[in-house]
């Protein structure tokens, strides 16, 4: 009679450690130096050399033991030689032996298990059932294989292998079709390279093969959905052991260094606990040692993403809390709540996985979530966000004056009130004169608007240089002139007397009087306009000059 099991797809984010109640799965005694030898053997045109590793104590008991065959990747292919067989080494199990780290025995319900593993070369990228066939017939022949516990693994390409052979037949003469399939007691492929089908899929589950899959979900190599096919069809086969989907959260294809490291357990067991479960009592029955409890719940991961810091004017944060994991169930629940802030804040829906907080000010703000999964348990994360105030924004200042003023007026005033600052106030004005001629006098220096007075004829230039509350500094210029007064008229005063009689043929033209109310007399230019001829002038350019010989008529 079958057994019945738990089927179910595991999506692991972290990997973690779980808690197993009646089984117990333990390593044990870690060799720090294990024996692993290269052989050349023609064993298949397609294998021609392996990696031998026999458990400790072997030659020197009887004993069988649980077999491991070990299908490398694309990069490893080689012709079985000593020069080739290196290459083997490079990932999975042949390097976990190779670097002295894999576990001499495992310990599954109280009882300890060593494998045989053995680790072919392949020669090429071809692969078929005879070569697994002939594989191993050979090590039941070679070593003392318990062929109950025969398992194969695989990465990527001897993932694909796995995927191919365990599901395919061949003729055997003298007892008919067989299937690779009815031998195994558990596979575990590795970001397998080989498309699912019903009917292979079909094999594995009339054969009961248990079936533990790996993959990455951001793998670029091999298409995670090949192996989520793989699981879907099985399922719909109705495949009765359990069987195990694990998609990593992580890029790239290397999904193997994890899924052959003896310390993850992301369902209780590595890999190997997990095989040495199950063990072949027929061709299409396999059984389980012992009950599997289920492994504790494990408690969910909350995580939150948002911005560290925001400067203001930004007044709002989005806090995202929908990355969480829950690595053995799912999350149910949201909580946010502020543990400390600046107040005045308003905050979303705070049962949402997303928390929008608006209306923020200056300062540091610890928020924090709180997820409950499907089991009830929560898992907690903080985070820190500050807030920065605003960058100073520097002032403006404005310096106005008439552009000129004309003398008498000495004096006009330097308006600065236009200057303004966006985010503060002004706190001090400071005007200087740049370039101006000597002698002018400041009201006061130091006022948004003063007074300058004395001024005389020349160009000035005025700067106001300001200051905010912020001690942000800004100047402006401007520039006017002074003209020198307009000229007055020079007033003339010509006297003369009225008459003289002859035989006085002389008189004096006295212009003496005569001023300028600004200046000063400069010429002075004398001309009888109308008079007999005759006459004649001491000096006609003074401003006193004598007239002489005149004779009877009439001058001007």
């Amino acid at each position: 009679m079958k057994n019945f099991f738990f089927i179910r797809a595991i999506l692991l984010p972290i990997p973690r450690t779980f808690l197993i109640c009646t089984l117990l799965f333990s390593i044990v005694n870690i060799s720090s130096a294990q024996t692993h030898t290269p052989i050349t053997k023609s064993i298949d045109p397609l294998i021609q050399g392996y990696w031998e590793y026999l458990p400790e104590g072997y030659n020197g008991n009887s004993n069988n033991y649980p077999l491991l065959v070990f299908f490398h990747g694309v990069g490893e292919v080689g012709n079985g030689s000593q020069t080739a067989l290196p290459k083997v080494l490079k990932n999975g199990i042949p390097k976990l032996i190779n670097n002295g780290i894999f576990p001499k025995k495992f310990k599954v319900n109280g009882k300890e298990y060593s494998f045989i593993v053995i680790s072919p070369q392949i020669k090429t990228t071809d692969r078929n059932p005879q070569m697994v066939k002939a594989l191993l017939e050979y090590c039941k022949k070679q070593y003392r294989v318990d062929e109950s516990r025969i398992y194969i693994t695989g990465l990527s390409q001897g993932g694909g292998t796995v995927w191919q052979l365990s599901s395919k037949g061949m003729y055997v003469i003298g007892k008919g079709f067989e299937y690779i399939a009815n031998s195994l007691a558990a596979i575990a492929p590795i970001c397998g390279n080989y498309p699912s089908s019903t009917e292979s899929s079909a094999v594995l589950a009339k054969a009961g093969l248990p079936v533990w899959i790996m993959h990455n979900d951001g793998d670029n190599i091999v298409a995670p959905q090949t192996s989520k096919d793989w699981y879907n069809n099985l399922l719909a086969n109705g495949i009765d052991p359990s069987t195990l989907l694990t998609l990593n959260h992580a890029s790239g294809h290397d999904a193997w260094t994890k899924g052959y490291d003896p310390n993850w357990r992301p369902n209780g067991m590595n890999m190997y606990e997990w095989m040495l479960q199950y063990s072949r009592k027929s061709a299409t029955e396999v059984t389980k040692d012992g009950p599997v409890t289920q492994p504790e719940n494990q408690a969910p991961a909350a995580v939150i993403n948002t911005a560290k810091t925001v400067t203001m004017p930004v007044d709002s944060l989005l806090l995202d809390g929908s990355t969480s994991k829950d690595s053995d169930g799912s999350i149910k629940a949201y909580a946010w709540k502020l543990v400390s802030g600046p107040a005045g804040y308003t905050l979303s829906d705070s049962k949402q996985s997303k928390l929008y907080v608006t209306k923020v000010t200056a300062g540091t703000y610890n928020f924090q979530l709180t997820v409950t999964d499907d089991k009830q348990a929560t898992g907690n994360a903080n985070v820190n966000i500050v807030v920065n105030p605003a960058p100073n924004v520097v002032p403006v200042a404005s310096a106005k004056a008439p552009a000129s003023i004309t003398l008498p007026v000495d004096s006009l005033t330097l308006d600065g009130s236009a200057s303004y600052d966006k985010d503060g106030s002004i706190k001090q004005y400071k005007w200087e004169l740049t370039t101006a001629p000597a002698g002018y006098i400041f009201t006061a220096a130091n006022a948004a608007t003063v007074k300058l007075s004395s001024l005389v004829v020349g160009s000035y230039t005025a700067t106001l240089t300001i200051t905010d509350n912020d001690g942000a500094t800004a100047s402006a210029k401007t520039s006017f002139v002074v003209n020198k007064a307009p000229n007055v008229a020079p007033v003339a005063s010509v006297k003369a007397p009225a008459s003289i009689t002859l035989p006085v043929d002389s008189l004096t033209l006295d212009g003496s009087a005569s001023y300028d109310k600004d200046g000063s007399i400069k010429q002075y230019k004398w001309e009888l306009t109308t008079a007999p001829a005759g006459y004649s002038f001491t000096a006609a350019n003074a401003a006193t000059v004598k007239l002489s010989s005149l004779v009877v008529g009439s001058y001007t």
